[in-house]
């Protein structure tokens, strides 16, 4: 709780700050009655100590001013003036107590009490999370009847996620609830006391999991649905979609209940495009209006890729070319090419999206072994591997085998065995390709890598294929990739977790950039998406960040652009990432991309362990 005290008199500020302190309260003092004003003005409070002779503006007043701009907070006078007619003015002007000079502390610390108890509607005699409990009265907290030791601004920490169990809180109201304004600690003290706060409850024996991180809003009380179902599978229920029949259909449902859920948004969008016009048809365009319209432009291209609607994202794009490169004065004629698009931008709007192809089932576990101009050798590994009980099997006389095998002239059939293999490698998810041959030469590899064939190998004998074949197997686990999206735009962010769930994919998904850092370090990811054009911080400066870090410096990161052009790519690659993906792609295109990637990045993992 945070409390302003309003006291010119600095021994006694001083002698209650210590006193609440003490009782877990977070206090600031102001000197005088226009400062208070000011404290007010710029901090939350829960409740107001205020004496009423003060310099500047006197208790009263202040106390009428706060009332008078429907400040609700409980104010408490506190003054060595004890008529009646003082405590009628002060009780008239706002105050909700009065308490005299000299007075007892154990009387005020409990007339604060009565007052906090008030403000919040309901008496809670005790904040209760499961078997944690913390009494507010006695300032002591237990998990399962053990007394638990905190520091004040621990405990406190806890008592602000127990008032308000379903509130997240960021940093910086964490700041402004538990720390006076005179401490000016930074965000990273707020961290270390999450931490100091988590490892305490842990050795207490409450789940991990218990205060957690919201991402792109800060930290919150788990609620205990939701702890439960963490204990019981890592993974939601949604993960465990088996066919591609019923993930395809489960993305088309999400996609059009998403479509539904931000049509007014994209109206609202569309306003803000057509306001635009109107203002350069008047000369009115301000900068803040000309921005805003760049940004609206820019998001509606990125975002309807995804619900397929490419005419949409093609009209919206142009949009965004031509505000970015208008001139001063437009000609009638530019003005009348604008107002075109918009209108048919608007037009495509008013359009379901258009059903999305069934896609393929691959199979996420089972490589496709390729062997150059060598059907003998084919026919020994396949032997071998009965005695090893391994099922190897030749394309298409299984469909669950532990592998895939068959002979390819990947040289003298080039074009159309580099075409059998992109049908396996952009299945959805993609079929893990090797290839094993001594007469790969350069442009050849090249091409290979175009396909995304996941590794090329010199020719083998039967049984190190086998053993390659063996220790992949093992080692490759089903796909429960998590992966970190950062897009500023909430339209992509929701359709692509309605496109990639389904897949088994765990998607963080993270709005505000300045808070990656922390985002990346919970979550552990094995892909991290980056959005390019995001304020603050862009796609290329966070790509760079994380290829600084030694620890990270080997994740794939895929970056996301509606400008898929030479030079975007050009920087893609100066920075480290590993793909440019644009977002007006078709939603098939998308997963196949980010599955394909995840793949990649599995298999190179498991052939560095275990290559022959």
């Amino acid at each position: 709780m945070r409390i302003l005290l309003v006291e010119d008199d600095d021994c006694i500020a001083q002698t209650l700050e210590t006193v609440l302190t003490r009782e877990n309260y977070a206090i600031d003092i102001a000197t005088s009655g226009e400062a208070g004003w000011r404290y007010i003005e710029t901090f939350n409070y829960d409740l107001i100590l205020l004496d009423i002779v003060l310099p500047q503006l006197d208790g009263i007043a202040l106390c009428r001013r706060l009332r008078s701009h429907h400040y609700a907070t409980p104010v408490l006078l506190i003054t060595a003036q004890n008529s009646s007619h003082d405590r009628v003015s002060g009780l008239d002007a706002g105050a909700d107590d009065y308490m005299t000079k000299p007075f007892e502390f154990a009387e005020l610390l409990a007339r604060i009490r009565v007052l906090l108890r008030r403000s919040q509607s309901a008496v809670i005699t005790e904040l209760v999370w499961e078997q944690l409990r913390l009494d507010p009265t006695s300032c002591e907290v237990t998990y399962r009847n053990q007394l638990l030791h905190f520091t004040p601004k621990e405990y406190r920490l806890l008592e602000l996620f127990l008032r308000h169990p379903k509130q997240a809180f960021s940093r910086s109201r964490i700041l402004e609830h538990l720390w006076g304004c005179e401490e000016n600690p930074g965000e990273d003290t707020v961290t270390a006391h999450i931490k100091g706060l988590r490892q305490k409850l842990k050795q207490a024996g409450a789940p991990t999991n218990l205060i957690e991180t919201v991402y792109g809003l800060g930290y919150r009380l788990r609620q205990l649905d939701e702890l439960e179902t963490t204990k019981k599978t890592k993974a939601p229920a949604k993960f465990k979609i088996n066919t591609a029949i019923e993930k395809n259909q489960a993305i088309k449902t999400a996609l059009k209940k998403l479509w539904k859920t931000f049509r007014q948004q994209n109206q609202e969008r569309i306003q803000i495009l057509q306001r635009s016009i109107r203002a350069l048809e008047t000369g009115e365009f301000q900068r803040e209006l000309e921005e805003q319209a760049i940004l609206t432009a820019h998001k509606l291209a990125g975002t309807l890729g995804i619900y397929d609607l490419h005419e949409g994202s093609r009209l919206a794009l142009n949009i965004e070319a031509w505000l970015r490169s208008r001139q001063s004065i437009p000609t009638p004629t530019d003005l009348q090419q604008l107002s075109t698009w918009v209108s048919q931008l608007a037009a495509v709007l008013e359009l379901d999206p258009p059903e999305a192809g069934e896609t393929d089932l691959g199979n996420w576990q089972r490589p496709l072994i390729v062997i150059d101009d060598n059907p003998e050798l084919v026919d020994r590994v396949i032997e071998l591997s009965r005695s090893q009980n391994l099922d190897i099997q030749q394309v298409g006389e299984s469909a669950n085998p532990d592998a895939w095998i068959l002979s390819l002239p990947v040289i003298d059939a080039i074009e159309e065995s580099l075409a059998r293999l992109q049908t396996w490698t952009e299945q959805i998810p993609p079929v893990s390709v090797m290839v094993f041959s001594d007469r790969i030469h350069l442009p050849l590899r090249v091409r290979l890598a175009q396909i995304n064939v996941h590794a090329v190998f010199p020719s083998l004998d039967a049984s190190a294929i086998l053993e390659l074949i063996k220790r992949f197997h093992t080692q490759v686990e089903p796909l429960t990739s998590r992966i970190l999206l950062v897009d500023d735009d909430p339209q992509v962010l929701s359709g692509m977790r309605n496109l990639l769930e389904p897949w088994g994919v765990q998607l963080t998904t993270l709005q505000a950039a300045p808070q990656f850092w922390d985002a990346l370090t919970n979550c552990e990811p094995d892909l991290v998406i980056l959005d390019i054009d995001m304020p603050h911080f862009t796609g290329f400066e966070l790509c760079q960040v994380v290829r600084s870090a030694p620890e990270w410096s080997q994740i794939p990161i895929v970056l996301f652009t509606i400008h898929n052009n030479l030079e975007t790519l050009e920087q893609a690659i100066a920075v480290g990432a590993n793909r440019l993906l644009d977002k007006s792609n078709s939603a098939s295109q998308v997963v196949q991309c980010v599955l394909s990637q995840l793949e990649r990045s599995r298999i190179v993992q498991t052939l560095a362990s275990c290559s022959p």
